[in-house]
Protein backbone atom coordinates (compact mmCIF):
# COMPACT_ATOMS: atom_id res chain seq x y z
CA UNK A 1 0.00 0.00 0.00
CA UNK A 2 2.40 2.26 0.63
CA UNK A 3 4.34 1.89 -2.46
CA UNK A 4 1.37 2.57 -4.39
CA UNK A 5 0.68 5.93 -2.61
CA UNK A 6 4.66 7.01 -2.97
CA UNK A 7 3.74 6.06 -6.56
CA UNK A 8 1.16 8.18 -7.07
CA UNK A 9 3.15 10.97 -5.58
CA UNK A 10 6.04 10.30 -7.98
CA UNK A 11 3.86 10.91 -10.85
CA UNK A 12 2.43 13.94 -9.33
CA UNK A 13 5.99 15.08 -9.00
CA UNK A 14 7.22 13.91 -12.99
CA UNK A 15 3.58 15.60 -14.05
CA UNK A 16 4.12 19.02 -12.31
CA UNK A 17 7.82 18.87 -13.98
CA UNK A 18 7.24 18.02 -16.88
CA UNK A 19 3.76 19.63 -18.10
CA UNK A 20 4.09 21.75 -21.04
CA UNK A 21 0.93 24.69 -19.79
CA UNK A 22 -0.56 24.76 -15.78
CA UNK A 23 -4.06 24.04 -16.66
CA UNK A 24 -2.25 20.43 -17.71
CA UNK A 25 -0.36 20.23 -14.46
CA UNK A 26 -3.50 21.40 -12.41
CA UNK A 27 -5.63 18.55 -14.11
CA UNK A 28 -3.29 16.54 -13.98
CA UNK A 29 -2.88 17.10 -10.21
CA UNK A 30 -5.90 16.85 -9.44
CA UNK A 31 -6.39 13.30 -11.34
CA UNK A 32 -3.06 11.92 -8.37
CA UNK A 33 -5.27 13.37 -5.91
CA UNK A 34 -8.71 12.07 -6.69
CA UNK A 35 -7.05 8.68 -6.82
CA UNK A 36 -5.51 9.19 -3.41
CA UNK A 37 -8.66 10.27 -1.73
CA UNK A 38 -10.35 7.17 -3.04
CA UNK A 39 -7.21 4.54 -1.95
CA UNK A 40 -7.28 6.31 1.09
CA UNK A 41 -11.16 5.65 1.37
CA UNK A 42 -10.80 2.03 0.30
CA UNK A 43 -8.15 1.94 3.34
CA UNK A 44 -10.34 3.65 5.71
CA UNK A 45 -13.15 0.87 4.84
CA UNK A 46 -10.89 -1.92 5.03
CA UNK A 47 -9.87 -0.86 8.61
CA UNK A 48 -13.21 -0.40 9.88
CA UNK A 49 -14.18 -4.00 8.35
CA UNK A 50 -11.39 -5.51 10.36
CA UNK A 51 -12.23 -3.79 13.56
CA UNK A 52 -15.73 -5.11 12.59
CA UNK A 53 -14.45 -8.55 12.17
CA UNK A 54 -12.19 -8.68 15.87
CA UNK A 55 -15.36 -7.67 17.18
CA UNK A 56 -16.95 -10.69 16.27
CA UNK A 57 -14.17 -12.67 16.98
CA UNK A 58 -14.12 -11.17 20.64
CA UNK A 59 -17.68 -12.21 21.01
CA UNK A 60 -17.46 -15.75 19.68
CA UNK A 61 -14.71 -16.07 22.25
CA UNK A 62 -16.37 -14.75 25.00
CA UNK A 63 -19.05 -17.33 24.20
CA UNK A 64 -17.01 -20.46 23.89
CA UNK A 65 -16.00 -19.42 27.45
CA UNK A 66 -19.35 -19.01 29.22
CA UNK A 67 -20.48 -22.28 27.05
CA UNK A 68 -17.27 -23.96 28.69
CA UNK A 69 -18.50 -22.52 31.95
CA UNK A 70 -21.68 -24.56 31.41
CA UNK A 71 -20.70 -27.33 30.17
CA UNK A 72 -18.93 -27.45 33.93
CA UNK A 73 -22.04 -26.94 35.67
CA UNK A 74 -24.26 -29.63 33.52
CA UNK A 75 -21.50 -32.48 33.80
CA UNK A 76 -21.69 -31.60 37.50
CA UNK A 77 -25.22 -31.87 37.48
CA UNK A 78 -25.52 -35.25 35.99
CA UNK A 79 -22.76 -36.93 38.11
CA UNK A 80 -25.01 -35.82 41.07
CA UNK A 81 -28.12 -37.27 39.60
CA UNK A 82 -29.18 -40.44 41.53
CA UNK A 83 -32.74 -42.38 41.17
CA UNK A 84 -34.05 -45.03 43.84
CA UNK A 85 -36.49 -47.77 42.80
CA UNK A 86 -38.76 -49.10 45.30
CA UNK A 87 -41.68 -51.65 44.90
CA UNK A 88 -44.73 -51.11 47.44
CA UNK A 89 -48.04 -53.30 48.15
CA UNK A 90 -50.74 -51.47 49.76
CA UNK A 91 -53.49 -53.97 51.39
CA UNK A 92 -54.84 -55.58 54.37
CA UNK A 93 -52.20 -58.33 54.38
CA UNK A 94 -48.22 -57.85 53.80
CA UNK A 95 -47.34 -59.16 50.43
CA UNK A 96 -45.65 -62.78 50.74
CA UNK A 97 -43.49 -61.97 47.98
CA UNK A 98 -39.81 -61.03 48.49
CA UNK A 99 -38.63 -57.38 48.22
CA UNK A 100 -41.93 -55.76 48.47
CA UNK A 101 -42.39 -53.14 51.07
CA UNK A 102 -46.07 -53.02 52.43
CA UNK A 103 -48.39 -50.29 53.60
CA UNK A 104 -52.01 -50.92 55.14
CA UNK A 105 -54.64 -49.79 53.78
CA UNK A 106 -56.02 -46.20 55.10
CA UNK A 107 -58.66 -48.17 56.84
CA UNK A 108 -56.35 -49.82 58.82
CA UNK A 109 -54.24 -46.57 59.44
CA UNK A 110 -51.97 -47.15 56.36
CA UNK A 111 -50.76 -43.49 55.01
CA UNK A 112 -49.21 -44.58 51.36
CA UNK A 113 -47.97 -41.19 51.10
CA UNK A 114 -46.52 -41.31 54.34
CA UNK A 115 -44.65 -43.78 53.50
CA UNK A 116 -43.35 -42.33 49.88
CA UNK A 117 -42.51 -39.07 51.67
CA UNK A 118 -40.25 -40.92 54.53
CA UNK A 119 -38.31 -43.68 51.98
CA UNK A 120 -37.59 -40.53 49.54
CA UNK A 121 -37.19 -37.62 51.75
CA UNK A 122 -36.83 -34.27 49.89
CA UNK A 123 -36.06 -36.14 46.63
CA UNK A 124 -38.39 -35.57 43.75
CA UNK A 125 -41.03 -38.65 43.56
CA UNK A 126 -42.32 -40.55 40.84
CA UNK A 127 -45.16 -43.08 41.48
CA UNK A 128 -46.70 -45.83 38.92
CA UNK A 129 -49.32 -48.16 39.87
CA UNK A 130 -48.75 -51.43 37.96
CA UNK A 131 -50.95 -53.68 39.25
CA UNK A 132 -54.66 -54.36 41.78
CA UNK A 133 -57.06 -57.07 42.45
CA UNK A 134 -59.80 -56.93 45.00
CA UNK A 135 -59.26 -58.60 48.03
CA UNK A 136 -60.33 -58.89 51.90
CA UNK A 137 -62.06 -55.84 52.93
CA UNK A 138 -59.99 -53.22 50.81
CA UNK A 139 -58.19 -54.94 48.01
CA UNK A 140 -54.51 -55.09 46.92
CA UNK A 141 -52.78 -51.77 44.99
CA UNK A 142 -48.93 -52.71 44.10
CA UNK A 143 -46.79 -49.57 42.96
CA UNK A 144 -43.24 -48.71 42.03
CA UNK A 145 -42.15 -45.60 43.68
CA UNK A 146 -39.04 -43.57 42.10
CA UNK A 147 -37.48 -41.07 44.26
CA UNK A 148 -35.31 -38.88 41.96
CA UNK A 149 -32.19 -36.47 42.88
CA UNK A 150 -31.29 -33.83 40.37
Amino acid sequence: MKNYNIALLCSLILVVNFSTSYAESKQEIDGVISRLRAHNKTLEDLVELLKSKISEQNTLISDNENLKSEKVVLESRINSVSVDFRKVAQGKIASKVPGWEHVLCPQHGGDLQGHFNRICGGRKQSVVRINQHSGDTCGYNYYILACINL
